[in-house]
């Protein structure tokens, strides 16, 4: 009786354990282990991202692995890095960690844990990782190290921590800069400092050759640039092109920098491979405080580049007035021509730099003079529209009616235009409204062929002719039915325009627009088109700019 007893207890004992079994099994089927993993990593990430410590333990004790990366490639202690967990991040590194595991893909690829550390400006965590031996050299995708990314965030005690471990302080990343220079550039005064402290190279050149110092003088910084001095760097080294740290000075405090380098020994009287002498760079930028340093150096103000430029001419393409008059006070020489036969004067002119073009007459520019393109300075000006640069040449006695080669005057450059106010004060200063080109041309026939309305109406008050042929024999009206201006020829038939004109050719202007396929020009010269543009102003003509 005992014997079946015990029996029938284990067969129970054994059916108990099958139940278990098959649970387990169902278990398996339904979850599967790769399902239980990818889950568990899952719930890991999501734990170290929120500082879940506790539940990370958990999970890792239970066998997840420690290296588990999220979708963006980024592993568990880098994640406690870039978040400054320092507790988190401690009980990884116990638990064996990959500490110098790096991003695979994407854009921050080649990056750490201490890179991120030190670029979160995280000091603890960036200890942690170094006591476990972090790699304080590696370098990202784009060559920047741990002590770049500390040093770009402006974290000096983290940069300490990392150059005491040995940290490289003058490698070159894939941008061929070095921490330094950077430094420099981005005008981090206590990171230069902290840089030049730890023993950083002040004389590295990049592959151009510029130098920190040259990166110094080109940001402005005259803190930077003492101090780069006083490490003895040489402040006579050129780049790749020749220029030297003086030829980098802009408008950022360039009276002090330039000070500061010509006691160094800068050399204020060479060039680059170009000819380009300091003070043509001076000039170019209008460092007008830089520029009376060096002329009070005695340096040469007529020297010419490979172009043929001088520095007054530099001074006068760059606009930079003042820094004109300067040069023009110390002895420059107003007429240096360059190319095209360019003045200075025609230069300034056509550039409407009122200053500039003052400062040239005051000290004896020829006002006339035409380049090679047989332009004269007035007639620049009016051909742009530059109308107080016409009145001061005006003021000046300019010719109002020189005609160059091709017999142009100013009239008709700004009547081409359609420069209303610039043809205001030529006509003002008595401008021949009725002076023809070599073509036979005159200003309003050049002014209705462009379309410029108001230009036609302030010439025709002034007397002009409204129905002058030029050599062949055109008027303004053929002109202006050719090229398609409706509007304009409504206003040249309202301002007396003769439809019935011929050509040497025998083609009036209704014969023109007919050949270009303007039908409704045609019928506006058969006066059969109703004016389409009543209500429209002056100025507002179809095809042509507002005169």
């Amino acid at each position: 009786m005992r014997k079946r007893c015990m029996k029938r207890e284990q067969m129970k004992k054994t059916g108990f354990a099958w139940h278990v079994l098959a649970a387990i099994l169902g278990c398996l089927v339904l979850f599967p282990p790769a399902v239980l993993g990818a889950a568990q990593e899952e719930e890991i990430v999501q734990a170290v991202r929120q500082g879940d410590q506790a539940t990370a333990n958990r999970l890792l004790n239970r066998g997840v692995d420690v290296n588990t990366r999220d979708d963006q490639d980024m592993t568990l202690l880098m994640t406690a890095a870039a978040a400054g967990n320092d507790s988190l991040l401690t009980m990884l590194l116990e638990k064996g960690a990959e500490v110098n595991g790096v991003i695979t893909k994407g854009p921050m690829q080649g990056t750490t844990a201490l890179m991120l550390a030190a670029a979160n400006r995280h000091e603890k965590a960036v200890a942690a990782l170094l006591k476990y031996r972090a790699d304080v050299n590696g370098r990202d995708a784009r060559g920047h190290t741990a002590l770049r990314m500390a040093a770009a965030a402006g974290d000096l005690p983290i940069m300490d921590e990392l150059i005491a471990a040995g940290s490289d302080l003058n490698i070159r990343y894939l941008d061929d800069m070095t921490i330094l220079m950077e430094a420099v550039r981005s005008g981090q005064q206590d990171v230069v400092r902290l840089l030049l402290d730890r023993g950083a190279s002040p004389h590295v050149q990049n592959r151009e050759g510029i130098s920190a110092l040259m990166w110094a003088v080109k940001s402005g910084n005259a803190q930077s640039v003492e101090m780069l001095l006083r490490k003895g760097v040489d402040v006579r080294a050129r780049t790749q092109s020749g220029a030297t740290a003086l030829m980098f000075l802009n408008d950022k405090g360039n009276g002090r920098i330039a000070e500061l380098l010509i006691t160094a020994g800068a050399d204020i009287h060479g060039a680059d491979q170009d000819g380009n002498t300091v003070l043509m760079f001076l000039a170019k930028y209008g460092l007008t405080d830089a520029v009376k340093i060096l002329l009070a150096h005695q340096v040469q103000v007529n020297v010419k580049n490979r172009d043929g430029l001088t520095p007054l001419v530099c001074a006068v393409l760059g606009m930079h007035g003042e820094t004109v008059e300067l040069l023009l006070e110390n002895g420059a020489d107003p007429e240096a021509k360059f190319v095209g036969d360019m003045t200075p004067l025609l230069s300034a002119a056509r550039r409407g730099d009122a200053k500039s073009v003052a400062a040239l007459l005051k000290h004896g520019a020829c006002i006339n003079a035409v380049n090679s393109g047989l332009v004269s300075p007035l007639m620049s000006a009016a051909g742009e529209g530059h109308t107080e640069v016409v009145k001061i040449l005006l003021a000046q006695q300019a010719d109002v009616n020189l005609q160059n080669k091709p017999r142009r005057t100013a009239l008709m450059y700004a009547a081409s235009h359609g420069h209303v106010e610039a043809i205001r004060a030529l006509l003002a200063a008595g401008a021949g409204v009725n002076a023809a080109d070599s073509r036979g041309a005159m200003a309003l026939t050049l002014a209705a062929s462009s379309g410029h309305s108001e230009t036609v109406r302030v010439l025709r008050q002034a007397g002009a002719d409204i129905n002058a042929k030029d050599s062949r024999g055109t008027t303004a009206l053929m002109c202006a039915s050719w090229a398609g201006h409706e509007e304009m020829v409504r206003l040249l038939v309202e301002l007396g325009a003769r439809i019935t004109e011929t050509d040497h050719s025998g083609k009036t202007a209704e014969n023109w627009a007919s050949e270009q396929g303007f039908d409704k020009i045609v019928r506006i010269l058969q006066g059969t088109e109703t004016s389409a543009g009543a209500g429209k102003g002056p100025g507002q003509a179809a095809g042509g700019k507002n005169g």
